[in-house]
């Protein structure tokens, strides 16, 4: 009986340990995303990816190596650079903000993606791949449309440790908001080229504190990452799929991501807490 005991007890602590288990440390991301975006608080739709190196001193835990890519790119050369609709390309560091075209625009992740530095040098760090919003349907990952990131982005695969994190839901400011299922095909596909456990939110709470959620959950993707009404997560389509879409047939310039933004920020409690410090 006293052996049965001990042998759940270890398989509690067991599943305990695994319940969170995921492909870069929450806690380390929370810090490094909430650094990143007091140091470069670029407003409205914006991509920056950054290639952060390992921590030669262990004792200075979570940043890794973050001081060194701060101080290169300073906060007044990458606003400038992306103010003149420039992509900027820095120390480790790349950023830019949409382009308008006459009819199309291209989105800041894409252009983003394109400059990236993928010297074997780099490939120990930690590529941290940020965009404001959450990539769209119509354009980003829909396989139909040219402009798509989807094959781009697997070079982030290069990198020993990378996350695409983004932190509102985007919808846009004009039209008919895109329902949470177009999200969640959005996401499927995305974590299909880079795996969805490497795909996060972190957003700040109503108490301005940065919190991070991985977008897998079980395989699926996390009601937390295509809505804010976390409420209803773990909710299924009858018989446990769902159809797959391809997102908006043609889509160029379509429902574009000027302004986009979630519409409130229900945060619940599967999120990941790092307080302010």
């Amino acid at each position: 009986m006293a052996a049965r005991s001990r042998i759940t007890v270890l398989l509690l602590l067991f599943l305990l340990s695994t319940e969170h288990s995921f492909a870069v440390n929450l806690n380390e991301l929370t810090s490094l995303v909430k650094e990143l975006l007091n140091r470069y608080p670029v407003k409205n739709m914006f991509s920056l990816a950054v290639s952060i190196p390992q921590n030669q001193n262990q004792n200075q835990g979570a940043n890794r190596g973050i001081e060194e890519v701060l101080i290169k790119n300073r906060a007044d050369d990458v606003k400038n650079k992306i103010k003149m609709k420039e992509v900027y390309v820095g120390y480790r560091m790349a950023a830019a903000k949409p382009l308008w075209r006459e009819n199309d625009v291209d989105h800041a992740e894409s252009r983003v993606v394109d400059v990236l530095d993928k010297g074997p040098e780099f490939q120990d760090d930690l590529l941290l791949f940020y965009v404001s919003s959450s990539p769209c349907d119509r354009k980003c990952t829909n396989e139909e449309n040219e402009g798509n990131i989807l094959e781009r982005i697997k070079d982030i695969k290069k990198w020993k440790d990378h996350a695409f994190v983004f932190s509102k839901i985007f919808q846009p400011r004009h039209g008919r908001p895109i329902p949470e299922t177009k999200h969640r095909d959005s996401l499927e596909r995305l974590g299909e080229q880079i795996g969805l456990e490497n795909i996060f939110r972190c957003d700040r709470d109503q108490n301005k504190q940065m919190k991070c959620v991985c977008c897998s959950n079980d395989g699926q993707v996390a009601q937390t990452c295509v809505s804010d009404n976390p409420e209803r997560e773990g909710r299924r389509v009858k018989g446990g799929k769902r159809r797959r879409g391809k997102g908006g047939r043609g889509g160029k310039g379509k429902g574009s991501r000027r302004g986009g933004r979630s519409r409130s920020q229900g945060l619940d409690q599967d999120w990941i807490f790092v307080s302010d410090f």
